[in-house]
Formats: structure tokens, sequence, C-alpha cells
């Protein structure tokens, strides 16, 4: 292969990914508790906006305990053995957006068991039992909690739905201790499980302003912070670098990367 096509393949990949571990801000979880400090000593309502889904709430641990059951599953178990044990010991660390990206991950090349995976996985992840169990970001509970502290009213905008997932939300975010008091927090989640999660975002948007100076926005998804960012464009954008479907968007260039909710 020649210098040049090799050289052709290195840009392209640089311009196709975007960059990671140098791009990361940390610092940015500071400036917006500063925001959220002087908005409340000037007497305004600071409010900062979290999502939920791979934001504050790990759910490739949910999904990982979804793919271990089905792997310890006797119907499973007697068609894939091999694949059963492999699905029964998933790592988190090699849960992926999409199941497919996973079972590659975990070298798993069975399209019939992938198939049924994807029909157990649906039947359980967006229900109330299995989301009650979810585990947080690494520091969200202790980020919430300081933001809240210092007089941030804290808004959990999701795209999980009310109807389905509404109960087992509630009662996972008061056992992981983030704020939930009605005065200071609040919850909005899809009235309707069809609707598309980033439309149901911008239909919160007005209501959402009206509660306050809104300073800080996160987010997992490329396409939600752009959509955030640009509907409060003085609050500070967070981009959370954990999992996110593969719709083409990217962070804006002026939106901060971070990997979890940890000052370093």
């Amino acid at each position: 292969m020649s210098t040049f096509v090799l050289a052709l393949q290195a840009f392209l990949f640089i311009i196709a990914v975007p960059a990671r571990a140098a791009d990361y801000r940390p610092e940015a979880l500071g400036e917006v508790g500063a925001r959220v400090e002087q908005a409340a000593r000037a007497g305004a309502r600071p409010v900062v906006v979290f999502d939920l889904d791979d934001t504050l709430i790990n759910s490739r641990e949910r999904t990982t305990r979804i793919l271990r059951e089905l792997g310890e599953s006797e119907e499973v178990r007697r068609a894939f053995p091999d694949d059963a044990e492999t699905l029964a010991a998933t790592p988190v660390s090699r849960v992926r957006y999409y199941l497919e990206e996973t079972f590659a991950n975990l070298g798993i090349d069975n399209k019939p068991l992938l198939a049924q995976a994807n029909e157990f996985w649906l039947k359980r992840f967006f229900t109330n039992d299995y989301c009650a169990k979810d585990k947080p970001v690494r520091g969200a509970v202790g980020y919430v909690s300081w933001l809240a502290k210092l007089g941030a009213k804290v808004v959990y905008l999701t795209g999980r739905d009310a109807p389905n997932m509404e109960p087992g939300t509630r009662y996972n975010l008061t056992r992981s201790r983030f704020p939930m008091s009605p005065e200071n927090t609040l919850l909005l989640m899809k009235p309707d499980p069809k609707m598309d999660d980033t439309e149901f975002k911008k239909t919160a948007l007005a209501a959402i302003g009206r509660l306050g100076d809104v300073v800080g926005v996160f987010e997992n998804e490329p396409r939600n912070i752009n959509v955030l960012h640009a509907a409060f464009p003085a609050a500070v954008a967070v981009f959370v670098d954990t999992v996110h479907s593969n719709k083409p968007d990217v962070p804006a260039a002026d939106v901060a990367w971070v990997r979890d909710f940890r000052s370093e």
C-alpha cells in the first residue's frame, strides 16, 4: 500500500472520529457549579438539566443484567451452551449501545441467538422492574447533590416513557440518593413510548426555560446536547462520553466533554 493511501486513510479516520481524551474538560463540572452559585447569590433560580440513561444512570449495567439472565436461561443453555456461558458472564465493559456490537465485543457470532436476545432485551429494558435496579454513573449522585445544595433546580429530562417506567425510575433515583424533593427537582418523561426522544425533549424546552436561568445542560446523545445547547446558549453544555446511538450528529465545537462526574 502506498504512502499516500496510508496518509489518506489516517486523515479520513481523524476527521470521521471526534477527538477523545485530549478534549475532556472535567473542569466544566466546576464551571456549572460556579454558575449555580453566582445565580443563586443574585437572587435568580439556577436550573441544571440532566438526561438519565448513560448520562446519570448506567444503562449498560441494565443491559448486562438482561444478557446474563438470558445466558442463564435453560432454553439458551440447551440450544447454545458455549454462547450461553459467555452471555452469563457478560462484563459491563463489553456492553455497547447496540446488541449487535455487544455480541461482536463478546466474540459471539450467532444470528439466531442475537435475534432472540433483541426480543428478550426489548421486553425488559423499558420496564419498571429493570430500571428500578439501575446503578448511577460514577460521581453522578454526589455531583447532582452538590448542585442542589448550591441552590440549583435540577431537571431530569429523559426519553424514558412514563407509562412503562415512571415508578421504577422514581424508585431508583430515590434509592440511589439523587435529589428528588418536589421543591428542588423535576422529572420530565415521555407521555407516549412511541414518541421520538429528541422531539419530546424539544417540546419541554419552553417549560424548562420558564423555571429560571438554565446554567448547565448534560447529555450523552450528541443530537440531544446540540438541541439543548441551541436552546440555552448561555448555559455550560456538557457531553457525557459513555455510549450513544449511531445518529450522525457530533457535539458542537464549544460543548465540553467529560467521561463521568468525577473532577479528574
